[in-house]
């Protein structure tokens, strides 16, 4: 086992972060003692290491700090351990979800607790009769589905990569001192650190792959930092995390952005690596080798890559497949009860198995292909 303390080890938890609260009864307590409200439905949502839900309350309530009752609902999150033990970190989010909100990025805003505070408390037992104490957070909750129920098509990659490209927009003149310093396990940064626990990954032939890939991060991208652009960064532009509304005519856009946890001060180029792995991840009609080319169009339509960062796109994209396809079986390893870390598997391996056995030069004609037919509609 690695030491906490050891900067260039994933730090590995003693025990399971994900908060174990299994009672609908003391979400509903929570609402009433913390917030004033009376649940009258609770619907649990996916969670990677914190538990969410969807809530729907009385319209009559004892809150000060709240008008009138949202008929939508409200989004509950009890938040993990590690990140219940520092506020400063959750408030930074915050800081993050208010900034680009005011930019016109849909995000959600926070409720208030009946003393005014925007982080509450839960106390739960574990199934050992481990009393832990967790942070709470009730925010507005936005409308649209998350983007994995929604089919992928070429548009709406288009779309997507367009987005990726607002939010880096929006972020651009954010700071604060907090991410100054700050750093995670899901920073792309952290990716030669995944050395520590491939051995997570029982299949021989994908476990190399995975040190290749992460090799080649150390080797090839790392040197080619001082060319990216540096700027506040989302840090999970998953599936999960995009919500979605469809037309009347079958159009689909983008009606919000959740999950700030992994924000940070960082390069943009990582923000538009991370969405294109999980496209690539999630079931699809489409050829995996395309799907960066469609995202990079509706990218390069409002923002230019630097040299470097398209050198090391296709490594960026592999790595982060790697990231999250290693440390979804490593937590899963640690938290058995977990299966919601294993979903990006299912497809995950095979993509990324195809994906980064394409000769690169290949992969680069077939994109630049793609985004010539764009530039050929417009």
């Amino acid at each position: 086992m690695t030491s906490a303390q050891d900067p260039n080890h994933i730090v590995i938890p003693s025990k399971p972060l994900k908060p174990q609260v299994d009672s609908n009864d003391v979400i509903a307590e929570l609402l009433a003692t913390r917030y004033g409200l009376t649940a009258t439905e609770i619907t649990s949502l996916n969670g990677y290491d914190d538990l969410n839900f969807r809530v729907k309350v009385a319209p009559s309530h004892t809150n000060p700090n709240l008008g009138q009752v949202s008929p939508e609902g409200y989004f509950l999150k009890v938040i993990n351990l590690n990140d219940s033990g520092n506020p400063e970190y959750l408030n930074a989010q915050l800081s993050v979800m208010e900034h680009i909100w005011k930019k016109g990025i849909k995000c959600q805003s926070v409720i208030r607790g009946t003393k005014g505070e925007q982080f509450t408390e839960c106390v739960a037992a574990t199934k050992k009769g481990e009393v832990l104490t967790y942070l709470v957070s009730l925010r507005t909750f936005l409308p649209g589905d998350v983007l994995a129920r929604k089919a992928l098509s070429n548009d709406l990659l288009y779309t997507l990569g367009q987005y990726v490209a607002e939010v880096t927009c929006a972020l651009e003149d954010f700071s604060n001192p907090f991410y100054d310093s700050f750093d995670c396990v899901w920073s792309m940064n952290s990716v030669p650190k995944l050395a520590d626990v491939t051995f997570a990954v029982k299949d021989e032939s994908l476990r190399k792959i995975c040190e290749d890939v992460i090799e080649k991060f150390q080797n090839e991208v790392l040197p080619l930092k001082s060319g990216f652009r540096i700027g506040q960064i989302h840090g999970d532009l998953n599936e999960q995390n995009i919500l979605v509304l469809e037309a009347a005519d079958g159009s689909v856009a983008v009606s919000g952005l959740v999950d700030y946890q992994d924000t940070a001060r960082s390069h943009p180029l990582y923000d538009l690596a991370i969405l294109v792995c999980y496209m690539m991840m999630v079931s699809s009609e489409l050829p995996v080798e395309d799907i960066p080319g469609h995202v990079l169009a509706g990218y390069t339509s409002k923002l230019d890559l630097t040299p470097s960062e398209k050198l090391a796109f296709r490594t960026c994209v592999a790595a982060r497949m790697v990231q999250s396809l290693v440390m979804g079986a490593y937590t899963h390893q640690m938290d058995p009860s977990n299966e919601y870390v294993l979903v990006t598997g299912k497809y995950g391996w095979r993509a990324l198995e195809r994906f980064w056995t394409t000769d690169k030069e290949a992969l680069q004609t077939r994109w630049d292909q793609i985004m010539g037919t764009y530039k050929k509609k417009s």
